[in-house]
Formats: structure tokens, C-alpha cells, sequence
């Protein structure tokens, strides 16, 4: 699995991550250049040529620390260890992950990451290389056959859509999505 995982995000190198939002607890990030798709519901969107969906455990990191991770969406923005009653993690900007991805964002909006180089292992992890020291590092955690994260190639209309799982690789034809 690790040579494919290498091919299916090969793609990436040299592309710049521009933006990310998150659907639920599942990530999402976008590469390459912008285009406006309309959603199912008629909403119009921008979209990257590349779009990562990851369900699975990530993490954003740099200066020999974690900027950002997954499990940052089930603590509370500000003050960890102040969480206030009733907090709802699903609610955007009120957990820490919203807070600490959208602040480092907003400082690249003029300079976006660029993604230097990318690496697989054979479980289904990468991790990209990004300008400036940082990375983007994703692993499945679980034996689970269920979705670990998607690799969706938007400027190709038709090409398939890469999902690895606890199983291993499929692809699964854009009509079908």
C-alpha cells in the first residue's frame, strides 16, 4: 500500500494548500489552484484542484511542535481548561481546532503553504512536507474497514476518487459520489 498511497498523492508536490474547513470532525484541505463547483444543494463553493478529506488522526506540525490536531475539535476554544457549560464541539469556531487551524490560516492567506514533498507509509499514513518547516501528517488509527481519509481530483471531471480504508484502496468513480 505504501507505493500507491505514494502515487495517488504525488500530485500534491508543489501545489500550495490554500484553505481548510472542517464538515463535522472530518478535516478538510485544498490544493493547487481555485475553482467554484456548485454543490447538490445549489450552493456555489471554491474548491482546490485537490481536496483531502480526512477522517482519520492528523496533525499540522512545526518549530519541533503540533500547531493543530484532530483531537483539538473536543476541547473548547481559548482556555482549555476553562471549558464553559454546555460546550458543543460540532459548533464552528467553539472548539480549539477551529481556533488554532482558522489563526494559523489567516496568517498564510498571502503566502499559502507549498507542499515540498510527500511521504507514505504502508498503513495508509503520509505525511506532506510543507514550505517553512511545517507538515501535514495523517494515520489511520484503527483496524476498522470504514473510511480513513479521500483524495479528490477536481479538476479532472470523471477521474475516480481515492478512499483508503482499514481494508485498503478503493476507488470509487466521481458519479458515484
Amino acid at each position: 500500500m505504501h507505493q500507491q498511497i505514494s502515487e495517488i498523492l504525488k500530485p500534491l508536490a508543489g501545489l500550495p494548500l490554500w484553505k481548510t474547513h472542517r464538515a463535522g470532525n472530518i478535516q478538510v484541505f485544498q490544493f493547487g489552484g481555485k475553482q467554484f463547483r456548485t454543490t447538490r444543494k445549489g450552493v456555489s463553493v471554491q474548491i482546490g484542484d485537490y481536496g483531502i478529506h480526512l477522517s482519520c488522526s492528523w496533525r499540522i506540525i512545526g518549530f519541533e511542535r503540533i500547531i493543530v490536531g484532530s483531537g483539538d475539535v473536543y476541547w473548547a476554544a481559548g482556555d482549555p481548561d476553562q471549558e464553559p457549560p454546555n460546550f458543543r464541539w460540532d459548533i464552528a469556531g467553539a472548539n480549539r481546532r477551529d481556533e488554532r487551524i482558522d489563526a494559523l490560516f489567516s496568517t498564510r492567506q498571502n503566502a499559502p503553504f507549498m507542499v515540498e514533498s510527500v511521504t507514505a507509509d504502508a498503513f495508509g499514513g503520509a505525511v506532506l512536507f510543507l514550505s517553512d518547516g511545517y507538515g501535514l501528517e495523517f494515520t489511520p488509527h484503527d483496524s476498522l474497514p470504514k473510511e480513513h481519509w479521500r483524495l479528490l481530483d477536481n479538476i479532472n471531471d470523471g477521474r475516480p476518487h481515492y478512499v483508503v480504508t482499514g481494508a485498503g484502496i478503493d476507488v470509487i468513480p466521481e458519479s458515484e459520489e
